[in-house]
């Protein structure tokens, strides 16, 4: 599943390592970024072993992503805003 979103992080790693943004990206927003990008696939990760014993329950827990990234987004650092649209 991590696979899933490394389309959507290997731009962005390329980017930084090669000093392509026109401003720095700070490490704490790039990490909070990484990890607000990898939330959904935690979430459906999650649901996979439960679909084998109840599959209602697992596509249920799919909608886990919604509050989970409500929660990721209270501990965003405060320059979040100015690098990420």
């Amino acid at each position: 599943m991590p696979a899933r979103s490394r389309p959507r992080r290997r731009p962005a790693t390329y980017a930084r390592r090669r000093g392509l943004f026109r401003e720095e990206l700070p490490s704490d927003v790039y990490r909070w970024s990484l990890g607000s990008s990898l939330l959904p696939v935690l979430a459906f990760a999650l649901s996979i072993p439960v679909a084998f014993v109840l599959p209602l329950l697992s596509i249920a827990m799919w909608f886990l992503a919604i509050p989970l990234q409500a929660v990721w987004s209270r501990h965003r650092p405060a320059a979040t805003g100015r690098y990420l649209a």
